[in-house]
């Protein structure tokens, strides 16, 4: 067994990662930014994430409309101003709310009591996280599915959002070694049933990398062994891991997950979780050497996985699968403008995340992690001119979706899947304007009681 550990432990020297050496420069003092790989386009030999070609062209493009979207005549900095957020609404249809988003707000809450998982934040903790009505944002977003399917959207989108603020905690964010055991046993779950994809490998070292160097042979090994064991134990091994409540909600729902839909789909969404746990990697990182993205573009690349979208629009999966509609095919699933499309739509909404959440990050805690703030350093701007150049950024971004969604071109049997993908970006995007206009995660009162 530990021979096989050794070996494995080899195989992730062999697939090192750009991520880890981005992370291990702020061990030895750079002021760099997060550079976490960007998903435009992975259809790459071993699954390296590279842009050429057609992906570099688009995300060059997309990063310039950004930059000039940003970069207006530059205004003085006030350190005191009152700072609202523009009118950001999208230029889409209000449809309302799930039918059953009550009734499955309180059932999604009673999950994770019920696997303790509310337990992490503390009762004051967990009464402000329940106050802000995480499942209402999927009743935004997941219109027209099935119950089955609106539920598990519904337990992820609280789940991934729990992990974030427990991730947030100050006796946790200020210790790597806590974020990074949480982190590892995530990739446990995440990578059971795919134990052996070159590309959660090679980005797991960035993970390993984070580990104090006397401890980094035992982590491995021990991850090692799991992985073995999980080649040969499938749903039976995972359902007997010993874990701690806040991953033991994520293996319900992955074992859910993974008995419906088929390999690559498991595949896809194992690599868009892995994301956004490299993202929290990364924060806890800066947060720790105190050492921040410095430039926009650098900030908008890590912004677009730490915000968690894309798995939550990639589990449209689930209500293709419902449908009975052929699955998308890799080749167009990871080929450019099917990345542009999940890219465009998540970066419009990290970006009203940001606008919505700067009095709490910026101003309460004196979080850099924000999009207002790093516009304000890039260009010298006041906070309330760096709302509204980032109001334009999100325009620009809705237009790239637009123009992405009518480019995409497919063979008849999968128009259908990539119709529904391109229509629950839309939600998302419109979905999570209302749900921050709304939720009492952002406000004095919680406006779903008007």
């Amino acid at each position: 067994m530990y021979a096989m550990a050794a070996k494995a432990h080899g195989s992730f020297s062999k697939l090192l990662s750009v991520n880890s050496r981005f992370l291990s420069s702020w061990d030895k003092g750079k002021n760099v930014a997060v550079k976490v790989p960007v998903q435009t386009n992975l259809a790459s030999k071993d699954g390296l994430v590279v842009f050429s070609g057609e992906a570099a062209s688009q995300r060059q493009a997309s990063s310039h409309s950004i930059q000039a979207a940003a970069s207006s005549p530059q205004l003085p900095v006030h350190q005191k101003e009152k700072i609202q957020v523009p009118d950001i609404t999208p230029p889409y249809e209000d449809r309302g709310l799930y039918p059953l988003t009550a009734e499955l707000n309180e059932e999604t809450h009673n999950w994770l009591v019920g696997l303790n998982v509310h337990t992490e934040l503390g009762p004051e903790g967990w009464k402000k996280f329940t106050a802000g009505k995480l499942p209402y944002l999927a009743g935004q977003v997941y219109l027209d599915v099935e119950r089955k399917d609106f539920l598990w959207g519904s337990k992820y989108l609280t789940w991934i959002t729990f992990l974030d603020d427990f991730l947030d905690r100050p006796e946790i964010c200020s210790d790597m070694n806590k974020t990074v055991s949480v982190i590892l046993e995530t990739h446990k779950v995440i990578m059971w049933f795919c134990s052996e994809d070159p590309h959660l490998l090679r980005n797991l070292e960035m993970v390993f990398d984070c580990v104090p160097a006397d401890q980094r042979d035992d982590v491995v090994n021990s991850f090692s062994e799991s992985l073995a064991y999980a080649r040969t134990s499938s749903r039976s091994g995972l359902l007997s891991l010993e874990l701690q409540p806040i991953t033991s909600a994520l293996r319900e729902l992955w074992i859910e997950y993974c008995d419906r839909l088929p390999y690559d789909c498991i595949v896809r969404m194992a690599r868009y979780i892995q994301n956004i746990l490299l993202a929290f990697v990364g924060e806890t990182k800066s947060r720790v050497s105190e050492v921040y993205p410095t430039t926009l573009a650098d900030y908008t690349h890590f912004r677009t996985l730490s915000v968690g979208v894309q798995g939550l629009i990639g589990l449209t999966d689930l209500f293709i699968d419902s449908r009975q509609w052929p699955q998308i095919p890799n080749d167009v699933f990871y080929g450019t403008n099917m990345h542009g499309l999940v890219d465009a739509s998540c970066d419009v909404v990290a970006w009203t995340n940001d606008m919505y959440s700067f009095r709490k990050e910026v101003e309460m805690r004196g979080d850099h992690l924000n999009l207002i703030f790093v516009i304000s350093q890039e260009f010298g701007c006041s906070y309330a001119e760096a709302m509204n150049r980032a109001k334009e950024m999100i325009q620009c971004r809705i237009n790239d979706f637009e123009t992405t969604a009518a480019n995409l071109k497919v063979e008849a049997p999968y128009q259908n899947a990539v119709a529904e993908y391109t229509r629950i970006g839309r939600l998302w995007m419109m979905g999570s304007f209302l749900w921050h206009h709304k939720s009492q995660r952002f406000h004095e009162e919680d406006k779903y009681l008007n």
